[in-house]
């Protein structure tokens, strides 16, 4: 079904941010339905569980920095600030501080959270290029790679703002530093109108700005999380506390770069929209399946092993101790197997939480051989009709 709803947010080349908002009504429903009856997902506190650690995280992750939970909690008790990565930390502390705290969304208060986002992370030459508004320089991107300027010779600046000449498919540039201050004032003007809450549900809505600051690119860096940032506040705003978790739900699922670029052609969201739908929901899953087997253990269980079963559900197929550690070591700073074994495996496994189904010829360390694991299905007792992406049959023995 073909239902295409424009939006007033232009691009440099022409068209306008559009949806095919029939298209996605399946994956709506699939959301809807879903969270039905999970009211413990729907509450502020809900959000900022999420928000103060596994958001602040994800945020990073997005771009490459990698952060144990336990250094997240240990920056925003101390604010023990000895490195950027730390520095990455707080800021993003800061910024969720001060959108819990403010409501409205204008052209000062996004620059004020941008300071919060990017305080002491410029460099001289993007401090030296960046007014409080936005940048006063050109912007080249790629991959989260930014650099000031165009990469390519002079003799080639008369293509710098032309989108349709791609350099690099895996690149693009901010646009005009003389159109920043418009297409903003159109941003602004389409967070704060809700004349179309009947045809675009809030999620939608605060991924479409997502996209759209992106797109702009005002400032010279901290573009990504500033714009996640921006739409985590529209959804804060709207009470729609389940999607707080799409951060996380970028960082587990791949292509997000990918539709972001594909969407800049002809301002086309569908499928970018259709990724996080998809995404959000696969990790809101996680997330039931998580809070039900800490509830049925019945003792406290903190961050990080939480973080082991949420990774043993993310991955597919058998697993090893071998196969946690590597996915662990994607995502925070790297663990020996033995190591990780040690402080978060075996606790689990004292505890029942996890079950040892038997070992494999190889070891990972000394006589330690290593062996295939699982979560303990007594511990597991959920209606499997609620799940349509997370698939429950690896967990039954």
């Amino acid at each position: 079904m073909s239902n295409i709803i424009e939006t007033n947010l232009k691009l440099q080349n022409g068209y306008n941010v559009h949806v095919n908002d029939g298209y996605l009504d399946t994956y709506k429903n699939d959301i809807l339905t879903f969270l039905d009856d999970l009211d413990e997902f729907k509450t502020i506190d809900f959000a900022k569980n999420i928000m103060m650690g596994q958001e602040i995280k994800a945020n990073n992750t997005i771009e490459g920095i990698v952060d144990d939970l336990s250094i997240i909690d240990e920056v925003i008790k101390t604010k023990e600030l000895s490195s950027e990565d730390r520095k990455r930390i707080i800021n993003l502390y800061h910024g969720y501080e001060y959108i819990l705290k403010n409501r409205s969304i204008n052209r000062e208060s996004i620059a004020d959270l941008y300071e919060l986002l990017s305080d002491g992370l410029l460099d001289e030459y993007n401090l030296e290029h960046t007014s409080r508004y936005h940048r006063e320089a050109p912007v080249y991107i790629k991959r989260n790679s930014v650099m000031g300027g165009c990469p390519y010779t002079d003799n080639m600046s008369k293509y710098y703002y032309d989108p349709m000449f791609d350099f690099d498919k895996n690149a693009f540039y901010g646009i005009d530093v003389n159109d920043i201050d418009e297409y903003m004032k159109s941003l602004v003007d389409y967070i704060n109108d809700d004349s179309d809450k009947n045809s675009i549900n809030s999620f939608i809505k605060s991924q479409i700005a997502h996209f759209y600051f992106v797109y702009i690119h005002p400032y010279m860096d901290v573009n990504g999380r500033t714009s996640r940032t921006i739409a985590m506040w529209y959804l804060l705003n709207k009470e729609e506390y389940p999607y707080i978790i799409f951060n996380e739900a970028i960082a587990f699922n791949k292509g997000y770069e990918e539709n972001i670029m594909k969407s800049r052609d002809r301002g086309d969201l569908t499928l970018f929209l259709k990724y996080m739908m998809i995404s959000v929901q696969k990790e809101l899953e996680k997330q039931y399946l998580i809070n039900n087997i800490s509830n049925n253990y019945g003792n406290y269980m903190n961050k990080e092993l939480k973080q082991i079963i949420q990774y043993m559900i993310s991955m597919k197929g058998t697993i090893t101790i071998s196969d946690i550690t590597s996915f662990y070591n994607n995502y925070n700073t790297k663990k020996s197997p033995i190591k990780l074994y040690e402080e978060m495996i075996k606790p689990l496994l004292d505890d029942n939480v996890l079950v040892k189904e038997r070992d494999t010829n190889k070891h990972i360390s000394g006589d330690m051989k290593n062996a295939f694991i699982n979560i303990n299905s007594d511990l597991i007792d959920v209606n499997e009709k609620k799940f349509k992406y997370l698939k429950l049959d690896k967990f039954k023995r």
